[in-house]
């Protein structure tokens, strides 16, 4: 069974309102929390606001921490909600707890962040506009940051978010903006930095964007990036057609491009399965890269009397650390050539053999 409540026992009432408002970002909102004094209590009442949803972003409230109640007197006090640290258009519930000893009551209001007063802006730009940023020879990237300026206008106050995107047509870059949020108050004028930690290889249009509740403003700014790279190639170029039991000479040429360097390592590799006796490579494990030059490496492909005639396709890999690439090699093993006597007046016969290529059904 369980406990009856006592109508008569000392007690107290506890009212908020309005119970929902509507608040520009940047302004506050004001509720009136009301205590009544019931059947004779008198004491100290403890107050504790909690808002949700909470976080950075959420709304700062200001709540005396107690109060007193005098026997059937009543008391009222205002709760500020603070909208200056919210971005986004958001509805806050603010629930205020009120003890004493055993007694407790609770009420919850709630305020709907709204865009800032009709007027009421901000504004962005770029210095530079544009710029250009080199690859290094190892691979890094120049460092240009770009100063982003943002401004109040018309008395606006609030945070603001800041955030960067790119529709990048090569491969990805990345930009980033530091602080990602920014108090503004009045009609101050204040600096973000945006950098890019990973560059690209073509020019890209990064899209900086200024937000708050129910207001957005953006800049651009162009980069041009400049890679560090090399390219590959076999001279002579064309086929390779070699006999059994021989060998022969290429040159691979590793050129480099826009100041590229470093070491390179070099590695063979065929996407078939490989028989005995089958054609071997000859050249360095790792060469190094002179910038802006063509490095000429000596590649001897050999063959024994055993290999088996066909053709065979290889790669050799060139592994620059940050930049690879894959150059097809051709190879045809042709019969070893001989010759035999052949009198006039006579016949003599040769047999032709037809190889697939390693691999092949």
């Amino acid at each position: 069974m369980a406990n009856a409540v006592d109508p008569n026992a000392p007690d107290f009432t506890l009212i908020g309102g309005p119970t929902g408002q509507n608040v520009p970002v940047g302004q506050n909102a004001t509720f009136t929390v009301s205590l009544a004094s019931v059947n004779g209590f008198s004491g100290l009442v403890t107050l504790a606001p909690s808002i949700s949803p909470g976080g950075t972003n959420s709304l700062l409230v200001a709540l005396s921490p107690s109060v007193t109640l005098t026997r059937g007197g009543s008391v009222s006090v205002n709760l500020t909600a603070t909208t200056f640290q919210v971005i986004s258009a958001s509805t806050f519930n603010i629930r205020v707890n009120a003890t004493s000893g055993s007694l407790y009551h609770a009420i919850q209001v709630s305020a709907t962040v709204t865009a800032p007063p009709q007027g009421q802006n901000i504004t962005i730009n770029a210095t530079p506009g544009s710029i250009i940023l080199q690859q290094g020879p190892l691979g890094q990237w120049t460092t240009h940051n770009i100063t982003i300026t943002i401004r109040g206008t018309t008395g606006f106050t609030g945070t603001i978010a800041l955030s960067v995107s790119v529709s990048a047509i090569g491969p990805s870059p990345n930009g980033a903006i530091t602080p990602s949020q920014l108090l503004i108050t009045g009609n101050g004028t204040y600096t973000a930095i945006l950098y890019f930690p990973q560059g690209g290889s073509s020019t890209e249009t990064f899209t900086v964007t200024a937000a708050t509740a129910g207001l957005s403003t953006s800049t651009s700014v162009q980069v041009n990036f400049v890679p560090s790279y090399f390219y590959t190639q076999v001279r002579p170029s064309g086929d390779i057609y070699l006999g059994a039991g021989s060998s022969i000479t290429v040159s691979l040429n590793l050129v480099s491009q826009n100041g590229d360097a470093g070491n390179v390592t070099l590695s063979i590799r065929s996407p078939y399965a490989l028989p005995a006796n089958y054609p071997t490579f000859q050249f360095p494990n790792r060469v190094t890269l002179i910038p802006n030059a063509t490095l000429s490496v000596p590649v001897t492909i050999s063959t024994n009397n055993n290999t088996p005639v066909g053709s065979y396709i290889f790669f050799i890999r060139t592994d620059g650390g940050w930049w690879t690439g894959d150059i097809k090699i051709n190879l045809y093993i042709l019969a070893r050539s001989y010759t035999s006597g052949v009198v006039v007046g006579t016949t003599a016969t040769y047999s032709v053999s037809l190889s697939s290529y390693p691999g092949s059904p």
